[in-house]
């Protein structure tokens, strides 16, 4: 694959029970020009040939980088970042699913107005049973607007807004909903800090 658009970069440690799932949502997309770079940060189950077993019998690009001892999840988002060709990153955890439409849903509401698009969470058990309340996201459904509505279900908001609804807790937050432009964390050097576990 050539054109590499999206970067989608999957963190795991000891994730033998939730990989397959979680790989397969991703590899599942209605978006074709994205790769997957999958950050083993030291399992001691089999991870690594479960994940490379099912990217291998894929049709996706993707790297596979173990890291030599277990140095947390944001060292192995860092070093996604730094193998990342894609223009755009998007950060899965081993044990999400992402709906099929994850990816262009995303990258598709980036313009030269919106550096950065995000979508809903919804927290659901291994059985999708819903586990999110249904008004988690009034917060920010009160941001709309006649004047910012995209289309039924897309409006523009600014990011001052988002960031601050996330920091007061008044929306849930993940960072699996957002996609980040890759140019301005690589020019700004914007990484996630490794010495906080969270």
């Amino acid at each position: 694959m050539n054109n590499i658009k999206v970067s989608v970069i999957i963190p795991c440690f000891n994730s033998s029970l939730t990989i397959e799932k979680s790989l397969n949502s991703v590899i599942n997309q209605d978006f074709n020009d994205f790769e997957v770079i999958l950050i083993d940060n030291h399992s001691t189950d089999n991870t690594v040939s479960i994940a490379d077993e099912i990217l291998s019998n894929s049709n996706i690009s993707y790297k596979i980088s173990v890291n030599n001892e277990n140095k947390g999840q944001s060292f192995s988002r860092n070093k996604g970042i730094n193998l990342a060709e894609g223009n755009y990153l998007i950060f899965v955890d081993s044990d999400d699913t992402i709906a099929s439409n994850h990816i262009s849903n995303l990258f598709n509401n980036i313009n030269s107005t919106n550096q950065a698009s995000f979508v809903k969470l919804i927290k659901v058990d291994e059985d999708f049973n819903y586990l999110s309340k249904s008004n988690e996201y009034n917060n920010l459904l009160s941001l709309k607007t006649e004047d910012n509505t995209i289309s039924n279900n897309v409006f523009s908001i600014d990011s001052k807004e988002l960031i601050k609804l996330e920091l007061l807790m008044r929306i849930p937050f993940s960072f699996t909903q957002l996609i980040y432009n890759k140019e301005i964390i690589t020019e700004n050097n914007i990484r996630f800090n490794e010495s906080v576990s969270y």
